[in-house]
């Protein structure tokens, strides 16, 4: 019993927890939220245990609620998409809705005014016409004279957006559409009323938006935190294929947001449908396709060498076995060039050093072949590779009313000359890789209350190490290359985000309550040495031939 006593002790404390992170702390969303009221047309008088049902156009699993003794509904928690509304309620005409779009995080109203069967058609008499895309349509033939014809607008219900946020939905067509450069579809933001692009600072996208930094915004995906806190971005890139849509939001964030003084980009990937869909595609690009520019024309100089391949698939479908729904992308990018030529001097094959000395030892090991002329003229190589993949899995269950969602997404990227130099052995690779891990579920709860939980595990890792770093950075003052790494610094910034976060919607006739809480762990290590080596000066060639340093230059602390 004392065990018994202790255990419940502990659940109400952790539920007075919980219920103060609640209300401390937000917690975001991409689901929609659509509410009205179904009424007769003639007297306004709500209709009780009318029946709401929607469909979404893309996946064939249906939702449905009855409304109370005012005729109030709601459909809390609807994946954004094209859905398909009908209200139907015992001895009224029913009405529908098609081709309404939810987007990311809006919340909706939409009125539905019934007409009594009586007034429709009142001697019972009924017919059938078959349209030529193979659905019935029905008509009375009170409403159909066969002796002439008329023209009838149709008052659709209506439909009202019910939040404060200034928010503008990027539409899908628009990233099908668009030559986006790069196949970035964040870039599309610089579109939206409000927002610039920074070019100055060439971190990141550098948009800003409403005269904020660049650094305040906060990137989500599916929901979730994605930000590149090193260069203020995206944590990866994802194809524009497997984003269905995505918002920003710009001024009065709502209760759920925040985190950031200038934007919210809350992208959403695309789930699979009823039936399976596929595209294939092959991007190139090449000098021999190009003309070569102005200015290059004018210096005399050839077309810069480009050559792009970027491959991808994404396709996406039901798999009968479990009920799932399955959406999975694949690309990869290989990108070659070369840099602007640059002049070089290095030591020749005639250049004498002292037998058993550093230089000399040096310039066997890292310069085994002299050149013969100290002056080269060298194009160095720019390389870029780059995967890109994600898999994502849907199961509707309960008859709809519960959905389940897990994500798997991953992106690597490899410059392998970021660092160039003369010495092969000094050249210093990029590496960049990025991914993430999401599960959210969305339950029907007790008192027509609706859940939603998420959690979620990113991560992204930058890095390019100094080449050799017990070999000092050695300068020589007539500017000839001597060995060493060229970089000023090496750098490695690892950053881990766990986040959990719940939210619960509660109707109550014309009010509609949202609570929710969320916690965000952040981890960020790594390291960036500028003035971690010491740095050896030299007169010229002759002095580090003989091994006679000028100066030296070494942070003690």
């Amino acid at each position: 019993m004392y065990l018994a006593a202790m255990l419940k002790a502990l659940l109400r404390s952790g539920l007075g927890l919980l219920a103060c992170a609640a209300l401390l702390l937000n917690a975001q969303t991409t689901q929609s939220t659509v509410s009205g009221r179904v009424f007769d047309a003639q007297t306004g008088q709500g209709l009780q245990n009318a029946v709401i049902s929607c469909r979404k156009a893309e996946a064939g699993d249906c939702l449905s609620v009855r409304t109370d003794p005012r005729g109030f509904f709601t459909l809390p928690l609807l994946s954004p998409g094209i859905y398909e509304f009908r209200a139907t309620a015992p001895g009224y005409q029913p009405r529908e809705i098609d081709e309404q779009t939810l987007p990311v995080a809006s919340r909706v109203e939409l009125m539905f005014g019934l007409r009594p069967e009586a007034d429709v058609y009142g001697a019972k008499t009924q017919r059938l016409a078959s349209l030529p895309n193979g659905r019935i349509l029905d008509f009375f033939a009170a409403d159909f004279e066969t002796k002439g014809f008329a023209t009838v607008a149709a008052v659709l219900p209506q439909a009202v957006a019910q939040q404060s946020t200034l928010s503008y939905t990027v539409d899908p067509g628009a990233i099908d559409r668009l030559p986006l450069n790069g196949r970035d579809v964040y870039s599309v933001l610089a579109l939206q009323p409000g927002v610039v692009s920074d070019t100055a600072t060439g971190r990141g996208l550098g948009l800003a938006a409403n005269g904020q930094r660049p650094g305040a915004s906060n990137f989500l995906l599916d929901g979730v935190e994605s930000n590149q806190y090193l260069i203020t971005g995206p944590a990866y890139a994802v194809s524009p294929e497997v984003v269905q849509e995505y918002s920003i939001s710009t001024n009065n964030f709502s209760a759920e947001y925040g985190r950031t003084s200038g934007y919210v980009a809350n992208a959403v990937t695309r789930s699979g449908g009823d039936a399976w869909h596929g595209l294939g595609y092959y991007y190139l690009r090449n000098e021999r396709l190009d003309a070569n520019d102005f200015q290059r024309n004018r210096q005399g100089m050839p077309r810069e060498p480009v050559r792009e391949a970027r491959t991808g698939l994404q396709t996406g479908g039901p798999f009968p076995a479990g009920g799932l729904f399955v959406s999975a992308a694949l690309e990869a990018l290989r990108f070659g060039s070369r840099r602007d030529p640059v002049a070089y001097l290095l030591p020749t094959a005639a250049f004498r050093v002292a037998p058993g000395s550093l230089a000399k030892s040096l310039l066997d090991r890292f310069l085994p072949v002299r050149p013969s002329d100290s002056s080269q003229t060298i194009s160095a190589p720019d390389h870029l590779n780059q995967l890109l993949g994600l898999l994502r899995i849907d199961r509707p269950y309960r008859q709809s009313r519960d959905r389940l969602m897990a994500r798997l997404s991953f992106a690597g990227t490899d410059r392998p000359e970021f660092v160039w130099s003369p010495y092969k052995d000094f050249v210093t690779p990029l590496k960049q890789d990025a991914g993430g891990v999401l599960v959210s579920s969305i339950n029907s709860l007790p008192g027509a209350m609706t859940g939603e939980f998420r959690a979620s595990l990113n991560w992204d890792q930058v890095s390019f190490d100094r080449r050799w770093p017990d070999i000092p950075t050695l300068v020589a003052a007539d500017g000839t290359s001597l060995p060493g790494y060229p970089g000023l610094f090496g750098l490695r910034d690892a950053n881990r985000n766990l986040e959990l976060s719940a939210n619960v919607i509660y109707p109550h006739r014309t009010h509609l309550s949202t609570f929710g809480g969320g916690f965000l762990h952040r981890s960020i290590s790594g390291y960036l040495d500028p003035g971690g080596h010491p740095i050896v000066y030299f007169n010229g060639l002759d002095a580090f031939g003989r091994d006679q340093p000028s100066s030296v230059s070494l942070a003690l602390d």
